[in-house]
C-alpha cells in the first residue's frame, strides 16, 4: 500500500479515530434510519477492491430503486476482511445522494465526500461502481461470447458506462454493467482539501425489471503514487467506451448491416485485444471487426464489418453485443446495440435523368440527401435523394467537351477530376447553386482523386501520384509529384 504523502503515522490513527466516530454517526440522505450493520452478501467477491493496482474499498452501500412506490433507499453495509486500507473501518458518508426521481427514468443525483478532509491524504481515481444482478426476465445470452448481459441501461455523464465482466474470475460470462463514476478523466486526484467533488446524475432505465430493484454500489479509491521519477499511471483500468453506428441494409430476403464500432480508451490502441460482435438471433458464432482509423489525440479508434441476416430473422428489431478484450487487464468490455431487419422492399428503379441528357456515370458519392455523379462526357451531376421513391435532379457544372472521371467529397466542397488534365474544386454547400471555386492543372490524365487534411492526391496514369494543396480551396495549387 501506497500513500500520496509521507507523513506521522500518528496523524493516520487520530485521523481514522475520528473518522470512524463520525461515520458510525452518519446518516443516508434518502434512508434516514441506517440499520445495523451486517456482513457483505457473498454476491461481492473480495476481488472488487483491485488490491493488485492498489485499489482500496471506502464502502458499500445496498440500494433499491421501486419503481411502483417511487422511493429509492440507500443503506451502508459491512464487508469482510481486513485487507483494505483503512482495514474494516466503513465510511458510509463517503456517498451522499442529494435527490432522486422518475421522469420517466429513475435518477439519482450523487456526491462523493473525502474521508479524511483537510488530513493531507490525497487519493487517486475515486470510483462508484454499481453492480447489478442479472436478470433472468431480460438477459440475453450470446454464447459465442459465452456472455449474459442482464440488458439493464445505465448513463452517466463521463460516458464511460458501458457493460464489463470485471467478475469474470468468479461469475463466468456475466456481463454485469459497472460504472467507473466520477471519472470523466483519468489520472484524476481526489484531494483531501477538496472535500466534496462535484455532483454528477445518473440516469438509468430498469423499465425491464419490473418491480423493485436491488443492487450495490461500492466506493473505491486508489492510494498508489508511484515515487518519482516515475510517471503516475491510471489505477482505475476501467472498460473502454464502446459506441456503434449501424445502417438498415438487413432485409428479410437478402442485403446487409454496416457496423461502425468507436472505441475510446484512455490506455490506447495497444490495449484494445479483438474487437468481436454477436447476434444469435441474426447471424451464427461472432464476427470480427477490423481496424480502419485511429485519432489518438482523443483516445479513439475505429473498427468495422458488415452484418448479414444469416439466420433468416424476420422483420424486427435485434440485439447485438459488441465485445472488447484488454489483454493487459484481462478485462472484457461489452455495449449492446440494436441491429434492424427490414421486410422486403421490392426494388423499383427510378430514371430521373432529365430528358434532354445522357447520362454515362463514372463515380457516385452519397452525402446527406444528395448524390454526387461524376457523369463522363456529361460533367457533374448533383441530385437529391431525400425521397428515394421520388428523386429529383438537381444541378450540372458542365466541362464539355471533356469529360468527369472522379469526385471526392470533403465537408463543402466536390473534387472532380476530368480529361482536362485539371482538378476542380466546386462549392456544393447549396447544391442548387453549385459552382467551381478554382481549377488547379494536373501534369497528368487524372484517373482518381482522394482528399485528407488540407490536401488533395490525383492519381495521373502513368504520370503518377499529384499532390494539391486545397487549404483553403479557393487559393489551392499544384505542390509536387511522386513519379
Amino acid at each position: 500500500m501506497k500513500l500520496a504523502k509521507t507523513f506521522p503515522i500518528i496523524l493516520l490513527l487520530i485521523v481514522s479515530a475520528f473518522f470512524s466516530y463520525a461515520c458510525s454517526n452518519g446518516k443516508s440522505p434518502i434512508e434516514p434510519a441506517i440499520n445495523a450493520p451486517q456482513e457483505i452478501s457473498q454476491d461481492i467477491p473480495e476481488a472488487i477492491g483491485l488490491d493488485s493496482s492498489d485499489r482500496n474499498l471506502l464502502s458499500i452501500y445496498e440500494c433499491v430503486i421501486d419503481p411502483i412506490a417511487k422511493t429509492f433507499t440507500v443503506e451502508p453495509i459491512n464487508r469482510s476482511g481486513e485487507f483494505h486500507f483503512p482495514l474494516t473501518q466503513m465510511y458510509s458518508n463517503v456517498l451522499q445522494i442529494t435527490g432522486y426521481g422518475f421522469t420517466p427514468n429513475f435518477w439519482a443525483d450523487i456526491k462523493l465526500q473525502h474521508p479524511f478532509p483537510g488530513g493531507g491524504i490525497d487519493g487517486f481515481d475515486p470510483r462508484v461502481i454499481a453492480i447489478f444482478p442479472a436478470n433472468p426476465g431480460v438477459s440475453m445470452d450470446y454464447p459465442g461470447l459465452d456472455v449474459q448481459a442482464n440488458n439493464s441501461i445505465l448513463l452517466e455523464p463521463d460516458g464511460y458506462t458501458k457493460l464489463f465482466d470485471a467478475l469474470a474470475p468468479t461469475i463466468p460470462g456475466n456481463a454485469n454493467p459497472f460504472v467507473a463514476y466520477f471519472k470523466d478523466e483519468w489520472k484524476r486526484v481526489w484531494s483531501s482539501t477538496g472535500t466534496t467533488m462535484e455532483t454528477k446524475r445518473w440516469q438509468m432505465d430498469i423499465s425491464g425489471f419490473g418491480g423493485p430493484l436491488t443492487y450495490k454500489l461500492v466506493v473505491d479509491v486508489s492510494t498508489n503514487f508511484p515515487a518519482a521519477p516515475q510517471p503516475i499511471i491510471d489505477n482505475a483500468p476501467e472498460p473502454v467506451q464502446i459506441d456503434a453506428i449501424i445502417d438498415q441494409g438487413m432485409t428479410t430476403d437478402g442485403g446487409d448491416s454496416l457496423i461502425e464500432v468507436r472505441v475510446k480508451s484512455w490506455h490506447g490502441m495497444s490495449n484494445i485485444g479483438d474487437v468481436t460482435m454477436e447476434s444469435p438471433n441474426v447471424f451464427s458464432g461472432t464476427i470480427l471487426l477490423s481496424h480502419f482509423d485511429s485519432d489518438p489525440g482523443t483516445d479513439t479508434y475505429y473498427f468495422r464489418n458488415r452484418i448479414e441476416n444469416e439466420l433468416n430473422a424476420p422483420e424486427g428489431d435485434y440485439q447485438l453485443l459488441v465485445d472488447t478484450y484488454d489483454p493487459s487487464t484481462n478485462i472484457h468490455s461489452y455495449n449492446e446495440f440494436t441491429a434492424t431487419v427490414s421486410g422486403d422492399t421490392p426494388y423499383h428503379p427510378a430514371d430521373i435523368t432529365p430528358p434532354w441528357l445522357n447520362v454515362a456515370p463514372e463515380n457516385i458519392v452519397i452525402q446527406g440527401n444528395y448524390a454526387y455523379v461524376a457523369s463522363g462526357v456529361n460533367g457533374f451531376h448533383i441530385y437529391d435523394i431525400s425521397n428515394p421513391s421520388n428523386p429529383a435532379w438537381v444541378n450540372r457544372i458542365d466541362f464539355n467537351p471533356d469529360s468527369a472521371i472522379d469526385l471526392f467529397i470533403s465537408g463543402s466542397y466536390a473534387y472532380v477530376t476530368d480529361s482536362s488534365l485539371e482538378l476542380h474544386i466546386i462549392d456544393i454547400n447549396t447544391p442548387e447553386s453549385a459552382y467551381i471555386v478554382r481549377s488547379v492543372a494536373t501534369p497528368g490524365y487524372p484517373q482518381g482523386v482522394y482528399v485528407n487534411s488540407g490536401y488533395a492526391y490525383v492519381a495521373c496514369a502513368r504520370d503518377g501520384l499529384q499532390i494539391v494543396d486545397v487549404d483553403p480551396p479557393e487559393s489551392a495549387y499544384f505542390v509536387n509529384d511522386v513519379t
